[in-house]
């Protein structure tokens, strides 16, 4: 048996778990086949990598903006925070857009299986840290019809 957060793998077929709950059992006969692939976390990728791009080149262009209309002159002391605190607003704009930049260009190993014509995703990144993805492709590999 292979147990992870996400499913659980046995003689029976494969369980979709979330939270705890077991939410849906397939047994091996109702797969029609299966693969595992090595592919990007996100499902829409391309969205949250373009999305990441124009938030950090906005807060740049916003960051270069404010810096070349600086001037030397001490604002009055009320207005002050409010001032570093649009600075700062700035420079969070801009790591959260890297943020996003890196988190949409992670990849991982996925399990794809299809039942009646649809297709489950499920990721394998508790097997990937446990180096258990031989284990559980020999033992399916035994039951059903993997292509790689």
């Amino acid at each position: 048996m292979i147990k992870s957060k996400k499913f659980e793998i046995d003689e029976h077929g494969v369980t979709i778990v979330r939270n705890g709950i077991r939410l849906e059992h397939f047994d091996y006969s109702q797969i029609d086949r299966a693969e595992i692939r090595r592919e990007f976390y996100l499902k829409n990728w391309k969205l949250s990598f373009l999305i990441g791009i124009l938030v950090m080149t906005f807060s740049l262009i916003w960051l270069f903006d404010t810096f070349s209309n600086f001037e030397y002159h001490t604002p009055p002391s009320t207005f002050l925070r409010a001032a570093w605190i649009f600075l700062i607003s700035k420079f969070i704009l801009l790591f959260f857009g890297i943020g996003i930049t890196i988190n949409s260009l992670k990849r991982s190993t996925i399990f794809y299986f299809w039942v009646n014509e649809k297709i489950k995703r499920i990721q394998l990144l508790d097997l990937e840290k446990e180096n258990r993805l031989n284990e559980m492709t020999t033992f399916l590999s035994e039951r059903l019809k993997m292509n790689n």
